[in-house]
């Protein structure tokens, strides 16, 4: 069946320049997503991260089970780093980089608990369903779910099948896994401190 073939062209409503907006309901951005905006390799990302450029880093991660494969790239007792960093950091270094107006109106230097406090599901709820949590950083239920199942986050219900079957996990656990999984922040003097590792 012969005819002229036609290249599509992208409709004209779509966007072709990327203006920096982050949905502000992913407070958490993963690694590859930053790799992406700006244009930059993980190892550049790790650094910034390490120098305090990007001030707000969490690693997530699952611990790592007792017995590596021997094929795993990970040492053995060390578990493989999943970090997100917090989405105002991100927009803050761009920001300086690009002279673009501020996006945020936290205080220069925001503490953790602030941090944490944006990070978490809006609320006073002592509860929050895991789901939500999982959203919140930008990951799986089911890793979030692998994390309960670690006992690193305490769960005060099981899960159940179903659209509403997400376990309920306590704020205040919530919270405490993320204090002791910011990798670094920066102090007022420029200096990075390692939390976590």
């Amino acid at each position: 069946m012969g005819g002229t073939r036609v290249i599509a062209t992208p409709p004209r409503h779509i966007q072709r320049e990327f203006d920096y907006k982050l949905p502000t309901g992913r407070p958490l951005v993963p690694i590859e997503a930053i790799m992406v905006l700006l244009d930059k390799s993980e190892d550049d990302i790790l650094n910034l991260i390490e120098c305090g450029f990007l001030r707000w880093a969490f690693d997530i991660s699952t611990p790592p089970p007792n017995l590596e494969p021997r094929t795993s790239n990970v040492e053995p007792g060390r578990r493989r780093r999943e970090l997100r960093v917090y989405r105002e950091s991100v927009l803050d270094y761009l920001h300086d980089a690009h002279q673009q107006p501020p996006y945020y109106s936290f205080e220069p230097e925001p503490t953790l608990e602030r941090v944490i406090t944006v990070i978490l599901p809006p609320g006073t709820q002592p509860t929050l369903m895991a789901s939500k949590f999982a959203h919140r950083l930008t990951c799986s239920s089911q890793h979030v779910l692998n994390l309960i199942d670690a006992q690193v986050i305490p769960t005060i219900t099981v899960r159940r099948r179903g659209p509403n079957g997400s376990p309920l996990i306590e704020r205040s656990g919530a919270r405490a896994f993320l204090r002791s999984r910011c990798a670094a922040v920066l102090t007022k003097n420029g200096k990075t401190i390692t939390l976590h590792s």
